[in-house]
């Protein structure tokens, strides 16, 4: 999605050696991450990890609109958890200290019908995302919301 935004578009392709790095797996930890992500991102209390690599759900621009709404205290943690759902992120790689291990194997330009290809499914992902979790807002809420989150205290592993 980054690349589209450019003069002229670039997919990068890396291989990473996880053997020389430690790793937080958070991918079946919904309350994990969303507590590190919260505190990267607003800086409301601090992340502590001993970890290398975070490894779990993509935190990108598709969730950031409904990770917006849950900062502002207008989505629970459960609401947030079922849109997110509905995003269906996937799971990244975020290296935390340094790029240990991280080797650039290649690129490719994206251009013609390549390109207009994947501008055409951004889109559409994006109108089908934004009317699921519309959805969502209308749903009571359930879990906590943000400023129960931050009150709980720094993130430490």
């Amino acid at each position: 999605m980054w690349s589209i935004s450019a003069k002229q578009p670039v997919v990068n392709k890396y291989r990473l050696d996880l053997s020389a790095q430690s790793v937080l797996d958070v991918s079946k930890d919904f309350d994990k991450w969303l507590k590190i992500v919260v505190g990267y991102r607003t800086r409301r209390y601090n992340v502590r990890l001993k970890s290398d690599i975070i490894y779990g759900p993509i935190a990108d621009d598709r969730m950031d609109q409904v990770l917006q709404t849950f900062l502002i205290g207008r989505l629970s943690s459960g609401q947030l958890r079922k849109a997110l759902l509905l995003v269906n992120l996937g799971n990244q790689y975020a290296l935390k200290k340094s790029a240990i291990g991280l080797e650039h194997i290649g690129y490719r330009i994206l251009k013609g019908l390549q390109l207009q290809q994947i501008i055409t499914r951004i889109q559409t992902n994006k109108t089908d995302i934004d009317s699921k979790i519309s959805l969502i807002y209308r749903e009571a809420g359930s879990g906590y919301y943000v400023e129960e989150l931050t009150k709980m205290g720094d993130f430490v592993e």
